[in-house]
């Protein structure tokens, strides 16, 4: 069977998750240098699929990718020396390897580097080139990158502050998945920087982050069916909103509950 109809092989068996069978080709096309097959292992080891996990394997796996040019495995690595999960955090290390990334165009890597730049890690912080990688992450669609940037806009970071742009990147972010950006967006619809109040709105980007398991938009939409804002007042809806917002850990929602 040839490479391209063992990969094919391989996601199938994910698909279905049968790990350990998938374990064994991905192992096989590793050791023969495949780099994707080394990413994917080094995925494997950090998961725990088809395999126990192992932290060090992981990293071992992923560092041959990297050094051979794999991008994702690139920015993978970089998290491993941001993160110390192997051993100490290594600021620069981590900004090395997402840097790679990054200039490999990879969007990733590039809202990785650009948060490096924000919070100072590894390196000088500096919020305009910072909002640089942003924009180029943000361009290929990446949701997290584009969340960020939206901040830059609505609180004014490198360029006046500018919410219809913010409400923009915010809405690009949310389309994408980005629940964070639901959330920035149920606030801002519900009057907050003193925009014009659409509650319509509000609840459906808190429901879209609710559904998505968000624990703010659990939160905020359990407040709109407490206060009955934009919908009927219910308080056994916003009960059950609240209870799930504080499984997921939202303490604020913990003190609703208690008062309600």
């Amino acid at each position: 069977m040839n490479k391209d109809a063992l990969i094919e092989e391989v996601k199938q068996l994910m698909e279905d998750e049968k790990y350990e069978e998938a374990y064994s080709i991905v192992l096989k096309l590793a050791e023969e240098g495949d780099l994707d097959a080394q990413e994917t292992l080094g995925d494997m080891y950090f998961d725990g699929q088809g395999v126990d996990q192992d932290l060090s394997k992981a990293m071992e796996w992923l560092e041959k990718a990297a050094l051979g040019g794999n991008p994702d495995a690139q920015w993978k690595l970089g998290t491993f020396y941001e993160f110390g999960r192997v051993s100490d955090p290594d600021y620069e290390k981590a900004m090395e390897w997402y840097t790679k990334s990054a200039e490999a165009d990879n969007p990733t890597g590039q809202e990785k580097v650009a948060d490096m730049y924000f919070h100072g890690r590894g390196v000088d912080k500096d919020d305009e080139k910072a909002m640089e990688w942003l924009e180029k992450a943000a361009a290929q669609e990446n949701p997290d990158a584009q969340f960020k940037l939206g901040t830059f806009y609505q609180y004014g970071r490198v360029v006046e502050k500018d919410i219809k742009k913010a409400i923009e990147w915010y809405t690009k972010a949310a389309e994408n998945g980005n629940t964070d950006a639901m959330t920035r967006l149920g606030k801002l619809y519900s009057n907050e920087e003193g925009m014009e109040q659409d509650l319509d709105e509000s609840f459906k980007w808190y429901s879209k982050a609710a559904e998505a398991d968000d624990p703010g938009g659990q939160y905020h939409l359990g407040m709109l069916y407490k206060d009955g804002l934009g919908v009927p007042k219910d308080l056994d809806k916003a009960r059950e909103l609240f209870r799930k917002a504080v499984d997921n850990g939202h303490k604020a929602a913990a003190e609703e509950l208690k008062n309600l």
